[in-house]
């Protein structure tokens, strides 16, 4: 139980990471956002 217990918080922290970062580089840079993907 507690296993699963930290994989799911693990991916409920992961998701909000990748969620937040999305969010913030669609709010920053909405035209931009094609071009900063290719760089990285």
């Amino acid at each position: 139980m507690a296993a699963t217990f930290g994989l799911q918080k693990g991916l409920k922290v992961l998701s909000n990471n990748v969620f937040r970062f999305i969010q913030q580089t669609l709010l920053n840079h909405p035209i931009h956002t094609s071009k900063q993907v290719r760089e990285y």
